[in-house]
């Protein structure tokens, strides 16, 4: 079933029996949701990570983990807004690993704002990494992100752990 994301018509069809568990069921909903996170279609995909965002379980990480390589462009997207919002630093590799390998760069832009949330170090060579390969695709708007997190790892790099 393709999803018209405009108008969300079929979209809305098919996603709402899963909002309503996720509103009826809360955690028992999790699985569920990641099972969707491979459906053929775009638009299910970005409504599954967004309520896997919004309901915050660690439980749903390694499925919107697994999903990032392989959805749409809108549905990594999504997924790595899930992932920002859940909060888990599990996800820091498979987002720097994202951001090393992508050409998304909406998503890309959303995984690097995540790590810079994040001030995770793991993080912190891929964004820079990232920057010199790729300057165009990124938005004007990174660069100031990309500044704090050098400035991040140069103070960082003076302290004694």
């Amino acid at each position: 079933m393709k999803g018209a994301i405009e108008d969300g018509t079929e979209y809305d069809e098919f996603i709402r029996p899963y909002e309503e568990a996720v509103a009826a069921e809360g955690a028992d909903a999790v699985l569920p949701m990641c099972a969707l996170l491979r459906h053929e279609d775009p638009a299910v995909v970005v409504k599954a990570a967004g309520l896997l965002g919004a309901m915050k379980d660690p439980r749903a990480v390694p499925a919107l983990m697994d999903a990032l390589p392989y959805a749409s462009h809108w549905g990594q997207h999504a997924i790595v807004v899930a992932l920002g919002e859940i909060g888990d630093r599990r996800a820091v590799e498979p987002l720097s690993q994202f951001i090393m390998s992508s050409r998304n760069g909406d998503a890309v832009c959303k995984a690097f704002d995540t790590l810079v949330e994040w001030q995770d170090p793991r993080g912190l060579e891929a964004v820079l990494y990232f920057r010199p390969l790729y300057p165009t695709v990124l938005p004007g708007w990174c660069n100031g992100n990309i500044e704090k997190m050098e400035t991040a790892r140069r103070n960082s790099a003076g302290r004694c752990e």
